[in-house]
């Protein structure tokens, strides 16, 4: 694998790892809000200390995710493997990636809604226990569709590169 396909596997990864910690953070929010929900209590106040709560999440959880997969990318692709190999190593990269994203952006907004009241009825169990594990619940299904897609992209964009340059 050249260069520059190392740079596009892994910029594509990069992105759909922060773009699935941040959602998840968003929907989290957003779904608190319209429907007075939160882990272990329901989000409550004005709608700029539900955003302080949320914005900051999203931020981690993206941020999170992309750095995972960037150093992961940097590791795992150092070696040269096959085709079905390098396919192999970015489903885990992009999935540890969202797995990552996911809780992070989770565990920020449960810290952050028990520190500035926007969660009623949440304690710090829930917070440093609770949270964590449902956010892994809700990683594992989306980490898994995530990183399956990502994978059967790397796969093709491999496997069509290999057929233009006449490696067959």
């Amino acid at each position: 694998m050249n260069e520059r396909k190392l740079k596009i596997i892994t910029h594509v990864g990069m992105w759909l790892a922060a773009i699935v910690g941040s959602s998840t953070a968003l929907v989290f929010l957003i779904a608190g809000y319209i429907f007075e929900w939160g882990p272990g209590g329901s989000m409550i106040g004005p709608l700029w200390r539900i955003l302080l709560v949320g914005v900051p999440s999203a931020l981690l959880g993206a941020y999170i995710g992309e750095l995972v997969v960037r150093i992961l990318a940097k590791k795992m692709f150092a070696i040269l493997w096959t085709i079905n190999r390098n396919t192999i190593r970015a489903f885990v990269v992009v999935l540890l990636g969202c797995f990552a994203g996911i809780i992070v952006g989770w565990e920020v907004g449960a810290i952050l809604g028990k520190v500035t009241g926007a969660i009623e009825g949440l304690d710090w169990t829930e917070v440093l226990i609770n949270s964590p594990i449902f956010a892994l619940f809700y990683a594992i299904p989306v980490g898994l569709a995530v990183g399956i897609l990502y994978a059967l992209f790397v796969l093709i964009f491999l496997k069509s590169g290999d057929r233009h340059s006449g490696n067959n």
